[in-house]
């Protein structure tokens, strides 16, 4: 059997997807087998995140995860069994080593497509020549720092965090949810604006509208929690912003606002939610920003990353530890006062000296089942994490779902948490109390369609609604518009400056018009036509990977009934951890086992560039 003909069976199987064959086939024409075969799996795997196809991968073993043996070693075969991977690639015109333009990159033994490896280059390159030291003047800084934290002996790491931060180029602060960074975000610009001699352009910005809404509510409030509510006249920002705002991103639009030779004006650049940008964008950041900008990321390595190819952030983390070489720690203990434990086998101006990890949760207590929950999950703790949604913990709950009653007791329990908004909204409650009850709560999914998926919920979660007469219709519209639908932006629209993420609830207005209501940032609240609005669905339910940079009350998180591959650690956690008083599950207990075992890392080579120069 020819190559493609058994690359077609294994698409007929939905294990390839048509456009990697497309892109193999215009590669490697009809003549070249073994290209073919890099080809589609290199195109397949970049489709689903990962920045490059180790060749190690290439072989039967490794096609399918594992799966489908007999399907994955009839492609081998078509492929000619072929035994000097390499050697046949590199002979190939449309590959080179990255010194010449081509397709596909070969390096360290991992195909790239080029765009992929040049972005990858320009993240490393950054990265090595920021990744210096700076100079202080450590009485006066010791000075300012010890305003902000609480003077005893107990170790802050958050103090720690700030102190990193402030004499770096490039600083990375990780943690998990309730671990501070919010604070630690507020008492580092405070601390920067006291410290430099000279007003700074600062700019705080998040990977989401609503991950930007929210940390603009969070650094509000911290200011006036640390009384230094002064800061502001002084250049403290009271507004975050998104990343694509900030570099004048727009869907279908050209990068071209900012470049070497026009770079962005920022001195303190602050990015949090992290973990979600992906390696094209943090290229093009890299790309624009001036030698002197001083660039903070924050984000939680644990969760999912970007919904792109890349994984920047996590690869950044990966051996993350709290370890810094003598040097640092010596530094770090002047400047903050406690005894910081250097390593004599950790590199001086190492990725390790530029990382502080906040270990500690002041969301979750110890009794909490959230936080046991999200701890026993990321480590992988399969049977732990079982263990623990059957306890009877008050934040967390666990339902089977495995028959129809259990489905309906899941449309039942959806219903009631809805409820509170849509009874504020019929007594004639303003817009932003309903939209502050609508966040509370919030039903999340793993995948899109079936009964399981956003579209079969909020589907049923309608038509209950509607039945026991909590949404009703508007003489003037049809559906699916109806008073009291929630709706998510789905695309960026900066005329109106909305989001992708943003909620908004049709509420009749004075007039007795139906508008979409949205909350912003500052907590006033902004109505709109819905004929006005971007691309948007309903939202009830709503993906895990749309909640990243949200935060609810209560969450009911809801799996499949069948084991599917996309459903990882990573997805679980992310899920968990947007929960901040309570935790709903509806799941097989197989399948919520299987996920938590599951955990698929990224590949790329950028950890590979970064120590191979000394990083």
């Amino acid at each position: 059997m020819r190559l493609l003909e058994a690359l077609c069976v294994a698409k007929n199987n939905g294990l390839i997807h048509p456009l990697d064959i497309q892109f193999a086939h215009m590669i490697a024409g009809d003549y070249q087998p073994v290209l073919m075969l890099a080809a589609v799996f290199l195109s397949r795997d970049t489709r689903v995140g990962h920045v490059c196809l180790p060749l190690r991968n290439l072989c039967p073993a490794a096609f399918f995860s594992g799966l489908h043996q007999g399907l994955a070693h009839m492609i081998w075969e078509s492929s000619g069994n072929p035994k000097d991977i390499e050697r046949v690639l590199l002979a190939c015109p449309v590959v080179s080593n990255g010194q010449t333009v081509t397709p596909l990159v070969l390096e360290k033994k991992s195909l790239y497509l080029y765009r992929m490896w040049h972005n990858e280059v320009i993240v490393a390159q950054f990265i090595q020549r920021k990744n210096l030291l700076l100079d202080v003047e450590e009485k006066k800084t010791r000075k300012i720092l010890d305003s902000y934290f609480d003077q005893n002996n107990i170790l802050n790491w958050q103090k720690i965090a700030v102190a990193i931060a402030i004499t770096c180029k490039l600083a990375i602060i990780a943690g998990g949810p309730g671990t501070g960074k919010t604070t630690t975000i507020a008492k580092l610009l405070g601390v920067l604006i006291e410290l430099l001699p000279v007003p700074q352009r600062i700019k705080v910005v998040a990977s989401t509208g609503k991950a930007a809404a929210r940390l603009t509510e969070s650094l509000n409030l911290t200011l006036q929690k640390i009384h230094r509510i002064d800061l502001v006249s002084r250049g403290f920002p009271r507004e975050a912003i998104t990343l694509h705002r900030l570099l004048g991103i727009t869907p279908g639009g050209q990068r071209i606002r900012f470049n070497k030779d026009n770079p962005l004006p920022v001195d303190v650049l602050v990015i949090d939610e992290a973990s979600m940008i992906d390696l094209a964008i943090m290229a093009y950041l890299f790309s624009v920003l001036s030698h002197h900008t001083r660039v903070v990321f924050l984000g939680d390595h644990h969760q999912l990353s970007s919904v792109e190819a890349g994984s920047v952030f996590g690869d950044l983390c990966y051996n993350a530890s709290n370890h810094y070489s003598l040097y640092r720690a010596e530094q770090l203990s002047r400047l903050t006062g406690y005894k910081v434990i250097g390593r004599e086998d950790y590199t001086h101006n190492a990725i390790s000296d530029m990382i502080c990890v906040l270990p500690t949760s002041y969301r979750f207590k110890q009794s909490s089942g959230i936080g046991q929950l999200a701890i026993a999950v990321n480590a992988g703790k399969a049977q732990l994490s079982i263990k623990i949604l059957n306890d009877n913990f008050s934040d967390v709950c666990y339902f089977s779902l495995k028959s129809a009653a259990d489905y309906q007791h899941l449309l039942d329990n959806c219903i009631e948490g809805y409820r509170i908004y849509l009874r504020l909204l019929q007594a004639g409650e303003k817009p932003h109390k309903i939209l502050m009850a609508f966040r509370d709560f919030r039903v999340l999914c793993t995948i899109c369609h079936g009964l399981f998926g956003t579209a079969g919920l909020n589907e049923y979660i309608e038509k209950m609604l509607h039945q026991i007469g909590l949404i009703f219709a508007h003489t003037s519209w049809k559906y699916p518009w109806y008073i009291g639908r929630p709706i998510m932006i789905m695309r960026n629209n900066p005329a109106l400056q909305l989001c992708n993420g943003d909620i908004g609830i049709a509420i009749l207005d004075d007039a007795r018009e139906m508008k979409v209501w949205f909350l912003l940032p500052n907590g006033h609240t902004k109505a709109f036509n819905p004929l006005l609005l971007p691309l948007h669905s309903t939202a009830f339910a709503m993906t895990v990977h749309k909640a990243q940079g949200s935060e609810f009350d209560h969450v009911i998180l809801v799996l499949p009934h069948q084991k599917i591959s996309i459903i990882t650690r990573k997805l679980i956690y992310t899920a968990i951890t947007r929960a901040k008083r309570k935790i709903t599950i509806y799941a097989d207990q197989g399948v919520f086992q299987k996920a938590v075992s599951l955990d698929i890392l990224r590949r790329s080579g950028l950890l590979d560039k970064l120590y191979a120069n000394g990083c």
